[in-house]
């Protein structure tokens, strides 16, 4: 394949990324970040209102897309950030989690309660699965003749997190044994 149909595939699978922002049944949306497309899905932003406070509950999902036109590769990573915090008369609590890394996730909430119009109900509602948003991108860069690969970052922090698992249990068994 020449450099100038190599280019041309390339601008073709990120127009054809970029119009899933345009289906309805689509719970995400793909941006273009340099030479990069990220598609993120703002799984919950949520207040409610308790009776002695407030709490909130923020949590999305990213897969950011990266191009590699000699080999026709997309390598891909995943993060997926959380922030609750909850607001009382005498204490604030804030948690922040960040995972990265490949995973199959499926997660599902809601609240019941006082919305901020004051009347009773349903506060928030989420469900989220991690297939929903790589389903249709992967098959899209499959059928435009382009390979998938996980980033060597999200694979060696595989490695890496799998290692200090061992490492831990191996500890564990001598301090144990000895």
């Amino acid at each position: 394949m020449s450099d100038a149909e190599m280019h041309d595939s390339l601008l073709m699978l990120k127009k054809e990324l970029l119009s899933l922002n345009y289906e309805i049944d689509v719970p995400f949306n793909v941006v273009s970040e340099g030479d990069e497309l990220i598609a993120s899905w703002k799984i919950a932003d949520a207040k409610a209102i308790e009776i002695f406070g407030m709490e909130g509950l923020k949590k999305q999902f990213e897969l950011r897309l990266i191009f590699d036109v000699d080999n026709k590769t997309v390598r891909y990573t995943e993060k997926s950030t959380g922030i609750n915090w909850d607001a009382q008369l005498k204490r604030f609590i804030k948690k922040k989690e960040v995972c990265l890394g490949s995973r199959k996730e499926f997660c599902q909430g809601a609240s019941w309660g006082i919305k901020e119009d004051g009347s009773f109900g349903q506060q928030y509602a989420y469900k989220f699965r991690t297939r929903d948003i790589k389903n249709p991108i992967f098959k899209i860069v499959q059928n435009s003749g382009w390979h998938l690969k996980l980033s060597a970052t999200d694979k060696v922090g595989y490695h890496i997190f799998t290692i200090l698992i061992a490492v831990m249990v191996i500890c564990g068994l001598v301090v144990y044994l000895f």
